[in-house]
């Protein structure tokens, strides 16, 4: 069963979404609770409809969005800039801190009131999503693991809603700083993740990402990334096809990317074949053993596409 909806804007335009399951909607997996997010973006008067695909009544209402407390909006790539969907540019600084989701309280909440908001300015935090587990099982761990994982057990399709409930707080906080979120681990997990077979069904990971948007595009402070290292698993093809279906579903338009190892020339021939936003790229695999390589490197893939550079310089 789904549950879908049609928003009016003020101006007159359509918006369609959908909604998610969220179990008894504490985090417990088993309920009949319901929910739709969604993210207005014109001040006025707004009305929805929304349905049950199993013919279930749905609901209908209006709701007045203001301008007091506007966020900027989700980022556009525009030229080799990120911005804002209210124009602001975005000079992007970022933190990579691994153990967002996964690390206890008050560890994670200290660590991002640290970085991103105290005595530190970073603005993207980089996070893994699906190497908890990892991490501990290898003593890698700075901060005692806490269980999260997304799904249950090695199904794809169903989402740990415990785990969900905990990316909602951790969101939330990261926004209250103004710092937007981009998840290393990407949709389809490299390493990390134990859904087996299903990690390379097409319409598995569909389901995935489709239950992820639900809950998340209307966030403003996120970003999609496809995969990691995609080229040890996943073709052109298989990128670009996940690309768009990621496209097609996000009403809001969140930038879309993929965590590539350099195997292009410019970020304009890896746009252009994956269909993304903006280029991640990787040099080979952080071992860089100087900066004036690292930054030569990503001069070469810059140009007319904004680019992040992740894992480009080790220091020795």
């Amino acid at each position: 069963m789904t549950l879908v909806a049609s928003f009016t804007s003020p101006s007159g335009k359509s918006v369609d979404f959908f909604g998610y399951y969220d179990g008894d909607g504490r985090g417990g997996q088993t309920g009949n609770v319901w929910k739709l997010r969604f993210m207005p973006d014109e001040t006025g008067a707004w009305s929805y409809t929304c349905r049950f695909s199993d013919g279930t009544p749905g609901k209908s209402g209006k709701f007045t969005c203001v301008d007091h407390g506007a966020k900027p909006g989700p980022l556009r790539a525009e030229g080799r800039w990120l911005k804002f969907a209210n124009g602001e540019r975005f000079y992007l600084r970022s933190y990579y801190f691994s153990e967002a989701f996964s690390g206890k309280l008050p560890h994670w909440e200290e660590t991002i009131d640290l970085l991103f908001g105290g005595k530190y300015t970073y603005n993207f935090c980089c996070t893994t999503f699906w190497q908890g587990r990892l991490l501990t099982e290898n003593r890698w761990n700075n901060i005692e693991y806490n269980g999260f994982y997304p799904v249950q057990g090695a199904d794809y399709t169903r989402l740990d809603l415990r785990s969900w409930r905990h990316v909602d707080e951790v969101l939330q906080h990261l926004e209250s700083h103004g710092a937007v979120w981009f998840n290393f681990d990407g949709f389809v997990p490299n390493v990390g993740g134990e859904m087996g077979r299903q990690r390379m069904d097409f319409e598995a990971q569909r389901v995935y990402i489709r239950n992820v948007l639900a809950r998340l595009a209307p966030y403003w402070n996120i970003t999609w990334n496809i995969a990691f290292e995609w080229r040890e698993f996943l073709s052109a093809e298989e990128v670009r096809r996940l690309v768009d279906f990621t496209k097609k579903i996000d009403p809001w338009g969140h930038p879309v990317t993929v965590h590539d190892q350099g195997g292009y020339q410019t970020a304009v021939e890896l746009v252009d074949e994956l269909h993304v936003d903006f280029v991640t790229l990787q040099y080979d695999a952080g071992k860089c053993g100087d900066a004036v390589t690292a930054n030569g490197f990503v001069q070469q893939y810059g140009g007319r596409t904004p680019v992040y550079a992740q894992e480009v310089y080790l220091s020795r």
